[in-house]
């Protein structure tokens, strides 16, 4: 069940939890606060995402991962369906992107295809050799 594709949305998933998972200090469901203290948030992040108030796709990636690990659950628990088990900085590189305009969008794929050059030229080439070893 630790996969993001469950049933429910991420705040039927994340209530669900908080519902289900008691605190072993006190035996007692867990609070907003505790949880927020527990994953380095704040206590009004966690109940917006729990009645659906904020859209997961805003969230740093991270914040819904130590959410999940919190409750001893999969890293992906708590994404966003469609999200799939992507590595959590490209997925909040790719939630930023979404508030680009067109302009920086275009500038934007200008750097990533700058940078991607450059990575090619520096990559070393199959069956070259390295002349320092002759």
């Amino acid at each position: 069940m630790g996969e993001n594709s469950g049933p429910g949305t991420v705040a039927e998933r994340l209530t669900r939890l908080f519902d289900t998972v008691t605190n072993p200090r006190t035996a007692k469901r867990y609070t907003d606060r505790e949880v927020a203290a527990a994953v380095g948030c704040s206590h009004t992040l966690i109940f917006d995402l729990r009645k659906g108030n904020t859209p997961p796709e805003k969230t740093q990636a991270g914040i819904l991962m130590r959410l999940a690990r919190h409750f001893g659950m999969d890293d992906n628990h708590l994404m966003p369906a469609g999200s799939g088990s992507v590595d959590p900085e490209v997925w909040s590189f790719a939630m930023r992107v979404k508030a680009i305009s067109p302009a920086g969008l275009a500038m934007l794929n200008g750097v990533l295809d700058h940078i991607a050059e450059l990575e090619a030229r520096a990559a070393p080439r199959p069956g070259a050799t390295d002349d320092a070893s002759i």
